[in-house]
C-alpha cells in the first residue's frame, strides 16, 4: 500500500507539469509582465498550486510513515478547499463578465456550464475526502480526483 502513496505523488506531479505546459502560452510565459491579468487569475493560480503541492507532499508523508505529519499539514486543506471553491466561481464570473458581448451568448454559456462543473466537482470532491478523512482510501481517491480535475483546464 505505500507504493501507492508515492505512485501518487507521481502521478500528480505529472499532472501539474501537463499544467504548467498547458498554461504557458497564456499565462506563465507572460511572467513577470503579465497582460490583461487579473489579481482574481493570479490568486486563483497560486490557490491551485498550494493545492498540488499539497497534493504531492501528502502522499509522500504517508509513505514515509509521517502520518502525524500529515494529519497536521492536512488541516490547511480546511481553509484552502473553500478558498479554491470561491476562486472557482469567481474565474467563471469573471471569464463570463469578460466575455458579454464579445462573443455569441450561447458560446458564453457553454463555457460557464464547464466551468460551473469544475467549481461543483471540485467542490464535491474536497468535501467527500474531508468527510472520509479517517477512511484512507476513499479520502485518498477523493484528493486524487481534485487534482485530475485540473487536467482538463491544463489541456484546454
Amino acid at each position: 500500500m505505500l507504493k501507492v502513496y508515492r505512485n501518487t505523488a507521481i502521478f500528480i506531479i505529472l499532472i501539474m507539469i501537463g499544467i504548467q505546459w498547458g498554461f504557458y502560452q497564456t499565462y506563465t510565459s507572460e511572467f513577470p509582465n503579465f497582460k490583461n491579468k487579473t489579481t482574481t487569475i493570479h490568486v486563483h493560480g497560486a490557490l491551485l498550486m498550494m493545492w498540488f503541492v499539497l497534493l504531492i507532499v501528502q502522499p509522500l508523508l504517508i509513505h514515509t510513515g509521517r502520518a502525524k505529519l500529515h494529519r497536521t499539514i492536512g488541516k490547511v486543506s480546511y481553509v484552502l478547499g473553500p478558498l479554491i471553491i470561491i476562486s472557482l466561481f469567481m474565474i467563471g464570473r469573471s471569464g463570463y463578465g469578460r466575455s458579454v458581448g464579445v462573443i455569441p451568448e450561447p458560446q458564453n454559456l457553454a463555457i460557464m456550464v464547464l466551468d460551473i462543473r469544475g467549481f461543483l466537482s471540485f467542490a464535491l470532491f474536497w468535501a467527500l475526502a474531508m468527510f472520509y478523512r479517517k477512511d484512507s482510501a476513499s479520502h485518498m481517491r477523493y484528493m486524487i480526483a481534485t487534482g485530475i480535475l485540473a487536467i482538463g483546464p491544463g489541456v484546454g
